[in-house]
């Protein structure tokens, strides 16, 4: 899915009540994704045991990144340090104000769902035979 897929699905899903709603039905229909019931009423979504991130109604999504990651959408305004996590962590917040932001969370996902899937696949194949 390319950017303007991502901006159109936010149009589709941001800031409302339904947004979050919108957003979990297209973080499901990535092959391999499913959701758990997560902390103070969040769903968390998962590809495998890997959580890639849980959204707090309506419109909050807390995400694990890569330390350089966080920095760059914290230091852009894009994120926020997620408060319950030690600092150090990769864990941020992003609120789902506009469009913008939607699109963003979504390409965010689909970062990590890439990510993570990439990882699977490299478990999965077998280790070469020694020589």
């Amino acid at each position: 899915m390319g950017t303007e897929s991502y901006v159109r699905l936010a149009r589709l899903c941001c800031v409302s009540a339904s947004g979050g709603d919108s957003l979990v039905r297209e973080v499901t229909s990535w092959e391999g994704v499913s959701t758990a019931e997560g902390r103070f009423g969040s769903t968390r979504f998962l590809l495998g045991r890997r959580e890639l991130g849980h959204l707090h109604p309506p419109a909050t999504l807390d995400m694990p990144l890569p330390p350089k990651r966080k920095r760059e959408l914290v230091e852009s305004g894009d994120a926020e340090r997620h408060r319950w996590t030690p600092p150090d962590s990769g864990w941020v917040t992003i609120r789902l104000a506009d469009e913008a932001a939607a699109g963003r969370a979504v390409a965010l996902l689909r970062e990590r769902f890439e990510h993570a899937r990439a990882l699977t696949e490299d478990r999965k194949r077998p280790s070469p035979e020694p020589i």
